[in-house]
């Protein structure tokens, strides 16, 4: 019975059934997408609990994607994410709107 429960354990934590299949990264205009999906992966390489591997479809954590988009990207005004029953998880990105480009050495975008 013990052995049934941990391999029912290890399977629902590490089986290829609840992986993430695919991360896909929509309407990103002012947002470079590879790098955004490079730093997605990079999260869901990560474990929670110190066990369970964070690329598992239900513990992906959205509030921690969300957040760290947010931080990291000023460009984005806005995410949303869904995962769909495939296993994939669909990022939607809004980005700001800016009103002005500002140059000196760099340019950056300017809003309000």
């Amino acid at each position: 019975m013990l052995i049934g429960l941990l391999f029912f354990l290890y399977w629902f934590s590490y089986g290829s059934l609840w992986k993430i299949n695919n991360i896909e990264i929509v309407d990103a205009k002012h947002t470079d997408i590879e790098v955004l999906k490079t730093d997605i992966y990079n999260i869901s390489q990560k474990k929670k609990f110190l066990i369970i591997p964070n690329n598992h479809i239900l513990f992906l954590s959205k509030k921690k994607v969300i957040n760290h988009i947010l931080e990291t990207y000023p460009s984005v005004e806005n995410v949303e994410i869904k995962k769909t029953k495939d296993r994939d998880v669909i990022i939607t990105i809004k980005d700001r709107m800016p009103m002005g480009v500002w140059c000196d050495e760099n340019c950056f975008f300017f809003d309000d």
